[in-house]
């Protein structure tokens, strides 16, 4: 189903009304398969988006987040990334439905795959949604993606600076929080990675963060920053 025209077909065929209301099934093997057909169905599409929670499919996801083991877990939060992405509705949604302190536990898990879904989602909650980014800070969500920078994987810390980009953005608080705990100096480092990418995406953090904020630009210029920076 990650094709636009699949995507739009099995939509158009009358296939998501359907598949949300087997989805309350309370059989697991029968989620399994509903959510393996669900997982790519929002990606890039806003009609399957805006389908998906008008039939009432948020709330079902968060409770299967809540109540589900690993796997199923898994398979939600590649819905929940994609669900809330460019789509304000389902942004606020999720957050109305109490998603947010669940994935920011989440967030906490060992599991590595777990990690990656849940930072992606929180990402796609934050993105240009001021409320979200609030509750994310509010939640104490800015201490646990600033681990993840540190984190051995590349993955994990693009995922991170990616989360972190987006909680930063036009948001003084959050800029203000990833301050004080120490982001700065780690995104610094960042910048030196052999990963092309988690440098590029450091830097677009740093840019976020020091964004109309005098304190922060400071602190780069003090770890000299600035030619790093500069140099990417």
């Amino acid at each position: 189903a990650n094709n636009k025209e699949n995507q739009d077909e099995i939509r158009n065929e009358g296939g998501i009304p359907l598949l949300i209301e087997l989805l309350r099934d309370e059989n697991q093997p029968v989620q399994e398969m509903i959510l393996d057909v669900l997982q790519y169905l929002p990606a890039n599409n806003k009609e399957n988006q805006d389908e998906i929670r008008n039939e009432g499919g948020i709330p079902l996801f968060i409770k299967l987040l809540r109540d589900g083991d690993q796997y199923v877990q898994e398979m939600v939060l590649e819905i929940l990334q994609y669900l809330p992405a460019n789509n304000t509705e389902n942004q606020n949604e999720i957050r109305n439905e109490g998603g947010i302190p669940l994935f920011i536990e989440l967030l906490r898990n060992r599991d590595s795959n777990i990690k990656l879904r849940g930072a992606n989602a929180l990402h796609s909650l934050a993105t240009n949604n001021k409320e979200n980014q609030d509750e994310i800070r509010n939640e104490g969500g800015i201490p646990l993606f600033i681990e993840l920078l540190r984190n051995r994987d590349s993955n994990i810390k693009l995922r991170g600076a990616n989360a972190l980009h987006a909680l930063a953005a036009n948001n003084k608080e959050n800029q203000d929080e990833i301050r004080k705990v120490g982001g700065i100096p780690l995104l610094i480092n960042l910048l030196s990675s052999t990963n092309n990418s988690v440098q590029s995406y450091a830097k677009e953090t740093l840019t976020s963060l020091i964004a109309n904020n005098k304190e922060n630009l400071d602190e780069l210029r003090a770890a000299e920053g600035i030619t790093k920076f500069v140099n990417v």
